[in-house]
This record gives structure tokens, sequence and C-alpha cells, in this order.
């Protein structure tokens, strides 16, 4: 029955409309309306004055695909968001297709439109904590690259007091031992050891640059 189609329609937020081009008649279902916030009592509005109803570029989709409808018969289906007379935006699935006579000219059409505000809702929702979800993971993959970055920071940083340890001790004491310069073979092994804790130094830098990917040919 017709009191039943309009409760089916209600629960399921879908209307059905009708164009009948030769006539240039419209006609709505009472979900339309309540969909599009346009009073009932009003007469069903036309295209391409619809166009008020949307969103510029929700009615350029919309509005090329009820052109080729007209001009092809192509059926379309398309999402499109409505801004209601008192500013309430809504998202809606416009589905139509074009209607033929015996002759197969184009004399109607007609489809529906289907309010699925709730499902973008859902789907915004979903996306903005995928959003916020990434971002966390990547704050978290800082936090651990900074820490692990710290740590190579803190062992390069004792390896490096350990290299630099000989080469302060043993330059102190010869400058203030001047006695260990008349003793040529114990000289030469400080100076030995300080080259070699020099090397290690240079060794700890290189492995330091080579972290951060820096270019090491001048060491």
């Amino acid at each position: 029955s017709e009191s039943a189609l309009k409760q089916a329609q209600r629960l399921a937020g879908i209307g059905n409309w009708e164009w009948d081009i030769c006539d240039n008649r419209r006609t709505w279902s009472e979900q339309i309306y309540s969909i599009l916030g346009r009073d009932p009592a009003l007469p069903a509005v036309g295209y391409p004055e619809t166009q008020r109803y949307f969103t510029p570029e929700s009615w350029a989709r919309l509005a090329a695909a009820v052109e080729k409808a007209l001009a092809d018969g192509i059926p379309y289906e398309c999402e499109a968001e409505v801004v209601r007379p008192d500013g309430a935006r809504r998202w809606i699935t416009a589905c139509g297709e074009a209607v033929r006579d015996a002759n197969g000219k184009i004399v109607k059409l007609r489809g529906t439109v289907q309010d699925i505000t709730a499902h973008k809702r859902i789907e915004q929702e979903k996306t903005e904590a995928l959003e916020g979800l990434k971002k966390a993971q990547e704050q978290l993959l800082e936090q651990e690259r900074m820490n692990t970055v710290g740590q190579m920071a803190g062992g390069v940083a004792h390896d490096f007091n350990n290299a630099l340890m000989p080469i302060i001790g043993f330059s102190d004491l010869m400058l203030t031992d001047p006695k260990i310069w008349d003793d040529r073979e114990e000289a030469t092994r400080l100076l030995e050891m300080m080259r070699s804790a020099g090397e290690d130094a240079r060794h700890i830098v290189r492995r330091l640059r080579q972290i951060y990917k820096v270019d090491d040919t001048e060491y």
C-alpha cells in the first residue's frame, strides 16, 4: 500500500522522483522533501533549479550525470552533498535512469535519492581515527628513533672518552715530566700510544658520521 511504501522509504531514508520531460511535470515522494529540507506544500523543484540544494562540486557531478541520461539514456549513480535551506548539510546517493517511448525517444527520467549522511559520518570518523592512529605511530617511531640515537650517542661518547684519555694523560705526563724526553724509547712508546688513541678517535668519528649519512672522505 501507499502507506507502507511511505513508511519503508522513511525508515530507509530513501525517496523516489519522476520527471516527465514532455510536459515538464515533476513528482517527488515525501522523503525527498524531507531529505532536501523543502516544505512539502511547495511544488517539486525542476531541473536545473535543483542546483540550489547542492554544493557547487556536487552539482557539477550530478548535472553531468543527468545531462548524459537526457542525451544518451545512460543511467547514473553518484554521491552528492546537499545544503538545506536552513544551512544543514546531508549526503545522498542519487540514482537515475531514462524511460523511452515505443519509438525509443527519451520521455522521462526517474530515480531515487537516499540519505547516506550517517554512513558518511562513520566514514569520516573512521578516516579521522586512522589518521590519528597513523600520527601516533609516527610519533612512537620517532620517539624510538630518538631513543636509539640517544643510546648510540651515549655509547659513542663513552668510546670517544676512552680514546681521549690516553692522549690527554700521556700528553700531560710528557709536558710535566721533561725527563721522559731524555728516554727516547719511552717517549716514542708514549707517542705511539697517543697516535693509536688518536686513530681510535678518528674511527669513532667516522662511525658517527656514517650513522648520520655524512660524507667522511676528508676523515
